[in-house]
């Protein structure tokens, strides 16, 4: 992304896709240049650690997996996810994203005996889909407090993660360029549409 029109409009699909919301310090990361860098320099995690860092890829890449085009993996999201982390969050934000990347792991040592990253992707993306339905899910309204209780409802992980690799994923070079056509015209004019053709960016 080189411009904040650019960036912009790459949130405004962003929200289309997540129902129309994104929190301030996505919005606000965004349009600071999160997670661009010079191509020439090596890019190394601030705050994620490199387990950590290997979870959010695979997580990303449930969210957009590679089909045609390139998914979550190719658009460096975790680049994205350790610049918000480190630069933009709150600190009590950065450590609930921490603290859900661990719960998910403990997930995954309870049902399949190993940490997540060493998880087939089958169990992987079962486990992704379970935490996307609980985050979406109403919490509870008893006194007993289910397992995993901070993965359920609009506080969860989750929804941050999906946030970030959905914003992180429209605002990188190839999520706007590949996975999505450029539109080459001025911003307002009306492109004709072809179904099954990739939306322009």
């Amino acid at each position: 992304m080189t411009n904040d029109i650019t960036r912009r409009e790459a949130l405004q699909r962003a929200a289309w896709l997540l129902g129309g919301t994104l929190s301030a310090p996505t919005i606000l990361g965004v349009l600071a240049g999160c997670g661009e860098k010079p191509a020439t320099i090596v890019w190394t995690p601030r705050t994620l650690a490199p387990d950590q860092r290997v979870m959010v890829v695979a997580v990303a890449e449930v969210i957009i997996p590679t089909t045609d085009t390139p998914g979550a993996r190719e658009a460096d999201v975790d680049e994205f996810v350790d610049a918000m982390l480190t630069d933009h969050l709150p600190a009590k934000d950065r450590e609930r994203f921490l603290a859900g990347l661990k719960r998910l792991d403990a997930r995954a040592r309870r049902a399949h005996s190993r940490g997540f990253n060493e998880c087939t992707t089958a169990q992987q993306s079962a486990m992704v889909s379970e935490l996307d339905r609980l985050a979406f899910a109403e919490p509870p309204k008893t006194k007993e407090i289910p397992p995993d209780a901070a993965d359920i409802g609009p506080e969860s992980f989750f929804r941050m993660m999906k946030e970030f690799a959905v914003v992180g994923y429209y605002t990188s070079e190839v999520g706007s360029t590949r996975e999505l056509r450029v539109n080459p015209f001025a911003r307002y004019r009306d492109i004709p549409y072809k179904p099954g053709t990739p939306a322009w960016a």
